[in-house]
């Protein structure tokens, strides 16, 4: 097992001229999970902080492998 912690951010889509994206409008507390891989820490979070409310991007790790993509989801 590993600890994964990820930044939060809450977030509106905002569209101009006929371009929409996310417009971060908040930040959370840093949220750390435990999980056995990557995939499963982002599901974990996910759960508490829904995709289509919230970004969330990996920013510390102990775990052996760190992920290649660290992108915001």
């Amino acid at each position: 097992m590993a600890n994964y912690t990820f930044d939060i951010f809450k977030y509106k889509l905002v569209t101009e001229n006929g371009v929409t994206v996310k417009s971060l409008t908040e930040k959370c507390k840093p949220l750390t999970v435990e999980s056995t891989n990557y995939i499963a820490a982002t599901f974990k979070v996910e759960k508490k902080y829904p995709s289509d409310r919230y970004a969330h991007k990996l920013i510390d790790t102990d775990a052996e492998i760190c992920p290649a993509d660290t992108s915001v989801f």
